[in-house]
């Protein structure tokens, strides 16, 4: 899949087939521009990373509700606060 962001129902469409809950998702090359609900995918909270100054690229990490999770913006290189 390419572009989460024009296929959002594919990544649910291909969960809901496995039939298998994930603990945890990673996304690359989301091309996300911003963050967007139509990505959401039910059962899992998620956190993206998305440029700002050009298309493409993007990651994206889904994590079932039970997680919990703190954000580290000490190693990010993008400021998302």
């Amino acid at each position: 899949m390419r572009s989460l962001s024009r296929n959002p129902s594919k990544l649910q469409n291909l969960l809901d087939t496995i039939n298998y809950m994930f603990s945890v998702i990673g996304i690359s090359e989301t091309s996300l521009k911003k963050i967007s609900h139509a990505v959401d995918i039910d059962g899992y909270t998620s956190l993206h990373s998305y440029r700002t100054s050009q298309t493409g690229g993007g990651v994206g990490i889904y994590m079932t509700l039970d997680r919990n999770f703190k954000t580290r913006f000490d190693l990010t290189s993008v400021d998302q606060k």
